[in-house]
């Protein structure tokens, strides 16, 4: 069916108190479990990791910022020591615009017919799984059990084959279904996580035991059997969930002779069957009857306080279907096609030769059309079997030919796991969920031999390009070698090309064009964020003005005519949105000239990012943008580093740009803006490459991690700077300490 994203990894089912099955206990599918991990046949060797450590002190003792090649390179046996953030995700989506101006009107009102009975449907099922009987499947994938336990009319509380009130089909309902399982999963998992956090921040939790406070947290940390016994006032002994055990007999011996053969294919006996017993896997915990009460009683308390009410589906907006709810048809297909059937056509009047070379013709001209505009569409489930309705789309989805050919009705075959159609104001979006690929990794250069010539390198060491990155004030970061990305810089459009999202009139013209080049200028990130900044300021104070406007006046006719008039969010959002994909944009622009022109194995981020200068703004905005600004780049890096194969690692950030990278002396006036200055080294240089090559340096230095408090960076930097002290015979500066900022009162 739909893999959906939720907020926790359940595997597990229904709900016991002992581990003992009950009549009346539910029926589930069986819980896949969960692997034990096995150690990898690429673990370095205590020897390998010994070596690695003594090239890296190597390097980091050679390296200096204007000459640190060899620091580019890292053993391959150190990068499981190293704090890796890219995970590849499950799965990616994609997004497509559904085409309005081609869109039919009765298709239009089909879709909202869909979207709005499939809401009701969800709601239906929200409401039937927030029974206390029912709870229990919300865990994992067990909504399956209640599905096929539906479609065969055995499912006690809802007697008889299931029919939709509705009128949606059996692959609608099933997925509203799923949806409604992943509605309530993430609404008792929200609640759990809540509820623990707020007892540990109560006084009683420092006065519970070890073995009480693993009893809370085996009730909390995810849903299982147990915590719903415990939320029906039970007080379980085992915290653990039934899971679904398949034995499999062993197989008969096979039939020797012809007549026993035929014998056996008439009775059509099996020789091979499986038998499925579920058994109750979970922890004991022996604590007194009292004391684990009161916990169950304190944990119910905090979890109906988190809990909330059962969520409504108040607007309907949104329609899960599967691969077997959707086709896509491409329409070059259909024109191939018919240019072919004329043809033929042709052929039965003319003469043979003519004919073939008229169809060859006709087919050649549809072809060479096929890299100018075309159009896909989606034939989408209604109510009724057998009919669809076609949503064309803006760009192309992710699809493959049957067996590379077309089928008869020219449909494709959807590389996808689940679609989403949701209705918003500017029309119907479809967004496709489809397994996670990885692409070709990056062209990395290998290392230079004359770089490692005098080191004497093992034989079996591999090495990694690893490179830093500092994240700037005008631009998105800036690499070890002080080159900038995602900067202000100078455009041209050329004549056909089109450059997508600058946000310029002009472009248009070039690119049809009209005139011969389109020249400009275009905002870095910082300033693209000031101008965001400034409308949003801007807009949201004469928002507030009409506010209070309308809150004071006693006519009430002027109130409903600012609320109405002047109080709207279409053309904000609109406006937020432009600039929103604007700077995501610029980031995404960033990283692939990076990966274009300085790819790594490796890349280091700092594990906090910097903050922008939009000084002169309201608090509110400043911090909405700033956050919005690092979560938006650690995002784009960790999935665009993922495609391609790249690891990123994260260390402290801390005083990277005030610490000098050849005396690793600390004070706040080293740094003033991009300018970086050392009073005790008179180095100077780019702040953003000094921070980058800072990052550099920590990742080689096994004594930086990558969550340090202030005060641990500053021991490590006052160590080296002893060091560096010590080597050259000069006078050490007084231990750093952390700057005490004096806040006004």
């Amino acid at each position: 069916m739909i893999p959906i994203k939720s907020r926790s990894e359940d595997k597990a089912a229904p709900e016991p108190s002992s581990p003992k099955k009950t009549a009346s206990s539910l029926k589930t599918p069986g819980n896949k479990g969960t692997s034990s991990k096995k150690k990898s046949s690429d673990t370095p060797t205590q020897k390998q990791l010994d070596e690695a450590l003594a090239f890296e002190k190597a390097v980091l003792e050679m390296a200096s910022l204007e000459n640190h090649e060899a620091l580019h390179f890292i053993p391959s046996a150190l990068l499981g020591t190293l704090d890796v953030v890219n995970d590849n995700p499950r799965y990616v989506t994609t997004t497509r615009w559904v085409d309005m101006e081609k869109l039919d009107p009765e298709v239009e009102k089909t879709l909202d017919d869909l979207i709005e009975r499939f809401t009701r449907e969800t709601t239906k099922w929200v409401n039937v799984l927030d029974r206390r009987e029912l709870r229990s499947y919300c865990i994992g994938d067990r909504y399956r059990e209640m599905r096929d336990a539906l479609v065969a009319g055995t499912f006690g509380p809802l007697p008889g084959k299931y029919a939709p009130a509705t009128g949606l089909q059996a692959r609608m309902w099933k997925a509203a279904l799923q949806v409604a399982s992943s509605v309530q999963s993430n609404r008792w998992r929200k609640a759990q996580s809540e509820a623990l956090s707020e007892l540990r921040k109560r006084p009683v939790w420092s006065t519970l035991s070890d073995a009480e406070r693993a009893y809370v947290r085996a009730l909390l940390n995810e849903l299982t059997d147990s915590f719903f016994y415990m939320m029906n006032t039970g007080n379980p002994e085992v915290v653990g969930s039934w899971v679904k055990v398949e034995e499999e007999k062993p197989q008969k011996p096979k039939q020797k002779t012809k007549a026993k053969a035929k014998a056996k294919a008439k009775t059509k006996t099996k020789t091979k069957t499986k038998v499925k017993e579920k058994k109750f896997e979970g922890k004991r915990f022996d604590l007194p009857d009292a004391a684990r009460e009161d916990l169950c009683d304190l944990i119910r308390h905090l979890v109906h306080e988190h809990l909330g009410r059962t969520p409504v589906m108040s607007s309907a907006r949104t329609l899960w279907l599967d691969t077997g709810c959707v086709d896509v048809l491409e329409e070059i297909l259909e024109s191939v096609e018919k240019a072919s059937a004329s043809s033929k056509e042709e052929a039965a009047e003319n003469t043979a030769t003519a004919a073939e070379s008229k169809a060859v013709d006709a087919v050649n001209a549809v072809k060479a059309k096929a890299s100018g505009p075309r159009t896909q569409y989606l034939n989408i489930m209604t109510t009724r079997k057998g009919q669809r309705v076609r949503v064309p789309l803006k760009g192309f989805v992710p699809g493959s030919l049957f067996d590379g050919k077309p089928r008869e009705d020219n449909t494709m075959k959807l590389d996808a796991s689940t679609i989403r159609i949701i209705r918003t104001e500017r029309g119907f979006k479809a967004v496709f969920q489809h397994d996670f690929k990885t692409l070709d990794p990056l062209p990395v250069p290998p290392p230079k031999t004359a770089l490692f010539e005098a080191m004497n390198l093992p034989a079996t060491m591999k090495l990694l390009r690893i490179v830093g990155l500092d994240l700037g004030v005008t631009e998105v970061f800036t690499d070890d070698d002080g080159n900038h990305w995602g900067g202000s810089e100078d455009y041209v459009v050329e004549p056909g090309r089109h450059r997508k999202g600058m946000m310029d009139a002009r472009q248009d013209e070039a690119a049809n064009g009209q005139i011969k080049t389109c020249t400009g200028y275009m905002p870095g990130l910082n300033a693209l964020m000031r101008k965001f900044a400034q409308y949003r300021d801007e807009k949201l104070r004469r928002r507030n003005e009409l506010r209070d406007q309308a809150k004071n006046t006693k006519d009430p006719v002027k109130r409903r005519n600012i609320e109405k008039n002047n109080l709207g969010s279409k053309a904000f959002d609109k406006k937020c949105a432009a600039y929103k994909a604007a700077i995501t944009q610029i980031v995404n622009r960033a990283i692939n000239r990076l990966f274009l022109k300085n790819p790594a194995d490796v890349y280091v981020l700092e594990c906090f990012g910097s903050s922008f200068d939009l000084s002169g703004f309201s608090k509110k905005t400043r911090r909405y943008l700033s956050s919005w600004v690092r979560g938006l780049i650690r995002e784009r890096i960790c999935f665009k580093c993922s495609r391609r194969g790249v690891k990123v690692v994260e260390v402290a950030a801390a005083y990277s740009s005030q610490a000098c990278p050849v005396c690793h002396a600390v004070d706040h006036r080293n740094r003033s803006g991009d300018h970086h200055g050392c009073d005790f080294c008179d180095h100077e240089g780019d702040s953003d490459a000094v921070g980058a090559y800072a990052m550099l340096t920590r990742a080689a230095n096994p004594k930086f991690r990558r969550f340090m408090t202030r005060e641990s960076v500053l021991e490590v930097e006052y160590g080296l700077h002893l060091a560096y002290c010590a080597k050259n015979g000069l006078e050490p500066l007084p231990e750093f300490k952390p700057r005490v900022h004096k806040r006004s009162s």
